[in-house]
């Protein structure tokens, strides 16, 4: 499977600084010092003028207007995101974007039981269909994060809002490839959201570094790569500390966290591996490395309990 483009809505976000965000939000000092002193956070991108469906149409149409060839050859629309509420009739306005976008009447699904592994294990779902035929793919990624009762400010998650449409052909082998993924449960479902009890929440706590090490080392090894091939870690989250101690475990270098976007635009749920791709591909680095193949690792754990990992490999453009 291949990733033949990305587009995304950050460019048209507004980033207010932490101060502002707290004083709309409400969140308590404790909270204000963990995103400020242990997240380094400064600002994070909201579309605060911009409803959930017109995000998504917004990097729907961008990637429309890029890659013409989808235009009424769209077979699947694939939403990930992390929120069961956050898009009502979701199916229908999926359909409605397939249609008005791309003329296409697809196959239309979302994934979100991952939480922020959705995206994830969307790419892994889609790996798994039959490869009879080329398929194409677009995954749609973005949450409207500060309504009222999605305002997890005091969870210690603070959730951009800007939405990304990845282009993915299944059945091609150039360019930018999911070489590997995996996807499970930590022992239990742990959900906040219902209040799980202190043990659970320890039980996730101590098991969570490990679970996670360790889909990451079961990616690499299905891609066949050392820690020394490893060129990139893309982070899905706001905390740095965890991919480098990720990285530090798996005997490779914490300075290869890409870690431009984490004090600038929030975590945006499920879009952050995209996001952050498509920011380095933009760097003097990826110009600097265009003649050979770059290894990309990542990974996600969500508030359900679920865990997913990737490696992405983008071979030489020249």
């Amino acid at each position: 499977m291949q990733v033949m483009d990305i587009a995304h809505s950050l460019d048209q976000a507004d980033f207010p600084d932490l101060d502002t965000l707290q004083g709309r939000y409400g969140w308590g000092k404790r909270t204000h010092r963990v995103f400020d002193r242990m997240f380094g956070l400064k600002s994070t991108a909201l579309h605060p003028d911009l409803s959930l469906t017109d995000g998504l149409m917004m990097s729907a149409k961008r990637l429309a207007q890029r890659n013409p060839e989808l235009i009424g050859h769209v077979d699947v629309v694939l939403y990930a995101h992390a929120l069961n509420t956050s898009l009502p009739h979701e199916r229908s306005v999926l359909m409605d974007i397939a249609q008005d976008v791309f003329g296409s009447t697809p196959e239309v699904m979302s994934v979100t039981h991952g939480s922020c592994a959705s995206a994830i294990m969307g790419l892994q779902l889609l790996r798994a269909m039959p490869r009879e035929t080329p398929l194409n793919i677009v995954l749609l990624t973005g949450e409207k994060c500060f309504f009222e009762v999605l305002n997890y400010a005091d969870n210690n998650g603070l959730f951009g809002e800007v939405t990304s449409a990845v282009f993915l052909r299944h059945g091609s082998d150039l360019g930018l490839q999911v070489k590997a993924t995996t996807a499970g449960v930590f022992d239990g479902v742990y959900a906040p959201l219902a209040k799980a009890d202190k043990e659970v929440t320890a039980a996730y706590d101590k098991a969570f570094l490990p679970t996670i090490t360790a889909a990451a080392a079961q990616v690499m090894v299905q891609a066949d790569l050392g820690p020394d091939q490893i060129d990139l870690i893309l982070p899905t989250h706001l905390s740095p500390f965890t991919f480098n101690r990720v990285a530090e475990q798996l005997g490779i270098d914490s300075s290869k966290v890409v870690k431009q976007n984490l004090s600038h635009i929030g975590h945006c749920f499920c879009g952050d591996l995209f996001i952050n791709f498509e920011t380095w591909q933009r760097s003097d680095l990826f110009q600097a490395a265009n003649d050979r193949a770059i290894n990309v690792l990542s990974f996600a754990a969500g508030m359900t309990g679920s865990y997913a990992a990737i490696i992405l490999t983008q071979e030489p453009t020249q």
